[in-house]
C-alpha cells in the first residue's frame, strides 16, 4: 500500500488514521492541534520537536488534511506539509472548499477535497470534491485512496462541508425548529 501523512484533530481524524492503518496503508499521524503550533490567538511557528515528524512524511504518498477545529491551524498545517512532500493532498472540506485550500497553496493540481459523516467504520460513501484545476492523477489517488478503505467515494461539486454534511445539518436544523414551533415532540 502507500505512506499516508494525517494532520488532523478530532474523532474523524483518529477514525481515519485507524481506517487507513487497518487497509494496510504505513499512517504517519499528527493528530493533536497544539503540536501544530497553531491556536486560535497564537500564530506561532511550527515546533522543532515535531521535525523527525516532518521527515518522515517527506516520503508520503498521500497527505491528508483532516483540521477541522481551527481554519488558521488548518491553513498552516497544510502550507507546511505541502512543502515537505510534492503528494496529492486530501483536504477535509468541513471549514474550507479544496478550492480555497489549493489558493492558500497556489497549486490547484494537488489538492482534493473530501467530505463524511462520523463514525467512518459506518459510512459507506465519502464525497471527493476536487479542487478547481485539480489533476486527474490527485482525483485518482483520492478515490482510490477511499476504495482502499473499503468507501465508495462519490465525486460532487466543490463546497464548503459537502453535500451529505449540509443535508443533515439542515435536517437537524429543521428538527430544532419543529420542536422550538411545538408542531412536533421530541419523540418524534
Amino acid at each position: 500500500m502507500s505512506t499516508v501523512f494525517l494532520i488532523g484533530d478530532g474523532p474523524l481524524a483518529g477514525e481515519l488514521g485507524v481506517a487507513a492503518k487497518r487497509a494496510g496503508h504505513e499512517v504517519i499521524a499528527l493528530l493533536d492541534p497544539t503540536l501544530l503550533g497553531v491556536t486560535s490567538d497564537d500564530p506561532t511557528p511550527f515546533e522543532e520537536e515535531n521535525r523527525e515528524l516532518w521527515l518522515r512524511a517527506c516520503h508520503a504518498d498521500l497527505i491528508i488534511d483532516a483540521v477541522v477545529s481551527n481554519r488558521l491551524a488548518k491553513r498552516r498545517a497544510v502550507i507546511e506539509a505541502s512543502g515537505w512532500s510534492p503528494a496529492p493532498i486530501l483536504t477535509s472540506t468541513l471549514t474550507a472548499s479544496a478550492t480555497e485550500v489549493a489558493f492558500w497553496l497556489g497549486e490547484a493540481g494537488r489538492v482534493v477535497g473530501w467530505a463524511a459523516l462520523p463514525p467512518l467504520a459506518e459510512t459507506r460513501v465519502v464525497e471527493v470534491m476536487p479542487a478547481m484545476e485539480a489533476s486527474s492523477e490527485a482525483v485518482e489517488v483520492a478515490q482510490d485512496f477511499f476504495r482502499s478503505l473499503d468507501k465508495e467515494p462519490v465525486t460532487v461539486g466543490d463546497s464548503v462541508g459537502g453535500v451529505l454534511p449540509r443535508v443533515v445539518a439542515t435536517l437537524i436544523n429543521e428538527a430544532a425548529f419543529a420542536l422550538m414551533e411545538r408542531v412536533a415532540g421530541a419523540d418524534d
